[in-house]
């Protein structure tokens, strides 16, 4: 098979990715394997992942049930695999693994998941997952080193927005509570002066009355 395209269709697609994070910790599952995380992951539209889940809990090769998700405060609709689908998504990774088309400055090459991943953190420093690889396939099974870069490019800059967005609500909070301390501190300031005026006040009154 030898130099043969490997296209996926997008329900193949969904049946590995799901293989690689459909797993729970046991209280919460990775938002990869919502409706939007599993389309996000493989550049799928929406109705497209949409049309091949439903096709896919049909055939009784993934299950839709409601599961606390990270970052999410609501329970929302995430898919597993059923016995049947995991099955069938492992032959369908482990045949996978064996092979894929890569193209690199207009040559060619056919190289396994791990030569590839060698490749791409001697290049980039980090290791992609499986799934990140498939979602880069074009309609011909061929995946293009030039969109690896493009792909770890966008997920530095999204690192660096999420650490600038820390940094600005870490800030923010930081100077709301500041400003908290220093109009607590204001208004026993005010206390103590008010009291102290009263005290005076008290005296002066006690004086007037002796006067009289």
């Amino acid at each position: 098979m030898k130099g043969r395209s490997r296209a996926l269709t997008s329900s193949q697609k969904i049946l590995i990715h799901l293989l690689e994070y459909g797993s729970s910790n046991g209280y919460e599952f990775s938002g990869r394997v919502t409706q939007r995380g599993i389309s996000k992951t493989l550049n799928i539209t929406q109705s497209m992942t949409s049309y091949a889940l439903k096709s896919l809990k049909k055939r009784e090769l993934v299950s839709e049930k409601l599961g606390r998700v990270r970052g999410e405060k609501r329970r929302i609709k995430v898919y597993t695999l059923t016995p049947k689908g995991f099955e069938i998504a492992r032959k369908l990774r482990e045949e996978l693994c064996k092979g894929l088309l890569v193209e690199d400055d207009g040559n060619l090459m056919m190289l396994n998941f791990d030569e590839i991943s060698e490749i791409v953190r001697k290049k980039w420093g980090f290791s992609p997952d499986l799934p990140e690889l498939i979602g880069l396939m074009d309609e011909n099974g061929v995946i293009s080193m030039q969109k690896i870069a493009s792909m770890h490019e966008e997920e530095e800059k999204e690192a660096q927005d999420a650490t600038i967005f820390g940094l600005t609500f870490y800030a923010i909070e930081e100077g709301i509570r500041l400003t908290k301390n220093i109009l607590k501190e204001e208004m026993e300031t005010i206390k103590k002066i008010t009291s102290a005026a009263k005290e005076v006040g008290k005296k002066k009154v006690q004086k007037i009355k002796k006067l009289v």
